[in-house]
């Protein structure tokens, strides 16, 4: 089962709780005590992560410390000042709608028609992303 810590990014929704998030700095300080198996991945897309191995189980540290990464739509977006986080995951609606940025409506795939197809549904969600990191969707 993947773990993962993301450092809260700061929005405009969640300012008001920005006081109660852990810094990722405790948390790798704390994962530090116990391995040393340890590495930072800031290839791809996305945010920069550290990367922990403990007892044969993967923490990733998403760290805003180590930068933003874009790629595709990312690199002449016209929201990119206003972007917090760069591409490394795909959210999905509750409206059955894929989009791979918070900020980009315009990005968004409705999955709705594929939801009783599995292989549809890989095919075209993995073609919209492959459009997007290329800078052609």
């Amino acid at each position: 089962m993947p773990v993962q810590f993301i450092e809260l990014v700061a929005t405009d929704f969640n300012e008001a709780r920005a006081s109660s998030a852990v810094p990722a700095d405790a948390v790798v300080t704390y994962l530090r005590t116990l391995t040393s198996d340890e590495h930072t991945e800031i290839a791809g897309v996305g945010q920069g992560r550290r990367v922990f191995r403990i007892d044969g189980i993967e923490i990733d540290v998403i760290h805003r410390d180590l930068g933003r990464h874009h790629v595709g739509q990312c690199g002449t977006c016209p929201r990119r000042t206003d972007c917090v986080e760069g591409f490394w995951a795909l959210r999905v609606d509750h409206a059955g709608g894929v989009q791979p940025c918070l900020l980009r409506d315009d990005l968004r795939l409705d999955i709705t028609p594929f939801l009783t197809d599995p292989h549809g549904l890989a095919d075209h969600v993995a073609g919209h992303v492959t459009a997007f990191t290329e800078g052609t969707l």
